[in-house]
């Protein structure tokens, strides 16, 4: 029988975050949690042979359960500062390996695992939840077991019944008496696990408790009594959602893009999973195993939109010296974080922009600015920091609204004053122009400088930053593929266009001065202002 393993990402992330020692890849990004998952992933696929692999994520913000009570999870201190940005590597690690991830908007990690149980058990599938949550023994049946990853135990029906001395179906019951001091659920006031599995022994149901209240004597039915408001919305609390609208999509699985993953560990210094890749001693346990079945949407929706540290960017700026920066790529994808980018925006005398497009209609052979729509626009006006604004992303993602985000950068784009440059500014002009904003005051595309510097068949800016800068940017088809299986642009996670879009902007921005000089230097600055804004419209 097809087994599916789902597991709770989040909680394997903190259990590891706290358990190992503090790791930190070539660029100083703290990366010990994405190892411990890399190598759980791979010995979890290697141990069990999973016929399908998902992974369910939480999102930040309110679920329904916070509006059902205020306390909910209000003890819970925040993720920490070290732990989140490598949720996004997480994400990028398991895109790699094809691994669909699962979140919804209003929803826990353990409602997305409780669907997909329940999807797989009804097509008489085996489905393993990978977590040491106990509310997910609510769960349990013929076809759905938990497995505990560190001790590499399995965990079913009859080690509930040793444990709590109730059947998995009474699980919900037990625990709105109970309570849950993890999750601030409250349960029944004075109520511990002997009492709540004595009265489910003898009554069966939360409600049979209270339909024979008179049989209970004693403090007992005192505490039942006064806790009863509270043990019905507990039951509330505690009862996982099997019926969120998740799509199953049982289709075959692809395996590794062995590639991504390669590149990822040489970024995170993963050198022994390095070498398990080199030797295949996973891809052909994984890769050329007989194809299974998956379940999922393969659009993931990602939890993380802070601040995104990236890898050193080797630039070389004029003199040839090496920077010893580390960049960071700032995602703004909430009003506030608007006001204060916007706050530093109006303050630059001049700025290196890019916009991100994608095509109107999946229309992906598209190349023409006119046929596009803005996805995001990325901003550098300093050696070491760049700014995404996302308008477009995946289901579940945050964006700011387009048109009051470009209303208000308007004054500043069409601003005479303020100094733009860019890569290629006749494709951003056009395509801002569809937006309705006529930009003005370029005075330096870094295209037709290299065009007056080099006589060269190509000039994009991958090119250019190879030969400027010695540094190799990230390629589009990184990020969206090619062929059948390549994406749209809005389709990819808007932290992973934070790092692409904020990198073009940045390059941007050192080449802008690299080139330049180098203008000045041959003498073609009388050219400059008649050839190097030809990109305005």
């Amino acid at each position: 029988m097809p087994t599916t393993y789902i597991l709770d990402t989040h909680g394997l992330l903190y259990q590891l975050f706290h358990a190992l020692p503090p790791m930190s890849n070539p660029m100083g990004e703290p990366v010990g949690a994405v190892y411990g998952f890399t190598k759980d992933i791979f010995g979890l696929i290697e141990r069990y042979k999973p016929d399908c692999l998902v992974c369910a994520f939480d999102l930040p913000g309110q679920t329904f359960r916070s509006e059902l009570y205020t306390g909910y999870k209000a003890n819970r201190s925040e993720m920490p500062d070290d732990l989140k940005p490598q949720i996004g590597f997480v994400h990028e690690i398991l895109e790699a390996m094809n691994v669909p991830q699962l979140s919804l908007p209003g929803f826990e990690a353990d409602d997305i695992m409780a669907t997909v149980a329940t999807l797989t058990s009804e097509q008489q599938r085996k489905c393993v939840i990978v977590t040491s949550d106990k509310d997910c023994r609510q769960l349990i049946n013929d076809n759905v077991s938990l497995l505990n990853l560190r001790k590499q135990s399995f965990y079913k029906a009859a080690d509930l019944l040793a444990d709590w001395g109730i059947r998995p179906e009474q699980v919900i019951d037990f625990q709105a008496l109970v309570g849950d001091s993890t999750d601030n659920v409250p349960g029944v006031a004075k109520v511990g696990p002997k009492t709540a599995t004595e009265l489910l022994q003898q009554f069966g149901t939360l409600e049979e408790v209270y339909e024979n209240i008179g049989k209970v004597t004693g403090k007992k039915k005192e505490y039942l009594l006064a806790g009863k408001e509270s043990a019905f919305l507990s039951r509330q609390l505690v009862t996982l959602k099997t019926d969120l609208p998740i799509q199953a999509d049982w289709r075959q699985y692809e395996g590794f893009d062995t590639e991504k993953l390669r590149t990822l560990f040489q970024r995170f210094g993963f050198k022994s999973l390095m070498g398990r890749l080199e030797n295949n001693t996973l891809i052909l346990k994984v890769g050329n195993r007989p194809p299974g079945d998956c379940v999922g949407d393969s659009r993931p929706t990602l939890q993380e939109r802070l601040v995104v540290p990236c890898r050193l960017l080797p630039t070389l700026p004029p003199g040839g010296r090496q920077p010893t920066f580390s960049p960071t790529y700032h995602l703004i994808d909430t009003p506030e974080k608007f006001g204060e980018f916007f706050a530093q925006l109006q303050q630059q005398p001049i700025f290196a922009f890019d916009t991100e497009t994608a095509p109107i209609e999946n229309r992906f052979e598209a190349t023409s600015p006119r046929y596009t729509v803005i996805v995001g626009i990325s901003f550098a006006w300093n050696a070491h920091e760049a700014w995404y604004l996302p308008f477009r992303a995946p289901l579940g993602s945050l964006a700011l609204p387009m048109q009051k985000t470009l209303d208000q950068l308007c004054p500043i784009l069409e601003n005479p004053n303020t100094h733009k440059v860019g890569q290629n500014l006749k494709y951003d002009s056009v395509v801002l122009k569809n937006a309705g904003v006529n930009l003005r005051e370029i005075v330096f595309d870094t295209m037709l400088a290299d065009y007056l510097l080099r006589n060269e068949m190509t000039h994009n800016l991958d090119d250019m930053a190879e030969h400027y800068l010695n540094y190799r940017t990230t390629r589009i088809e990184e990020l969206i593929g090619t062929g059948k299986k390549q994406k749209r642009m809005d389709e990819v996670f808007t932290e992973t266009v934070a790092q692409y879009a904020g990198e073009d902007a940045l390059v941007t921005w050192h080449l802008y001065h690299v080139l330049k000089e180098q203008i000045d230097g041959n003498g073609l600055f009388s050219l400059a202002p008649s050839v190097l804004s030809k990109g305005s419209p």
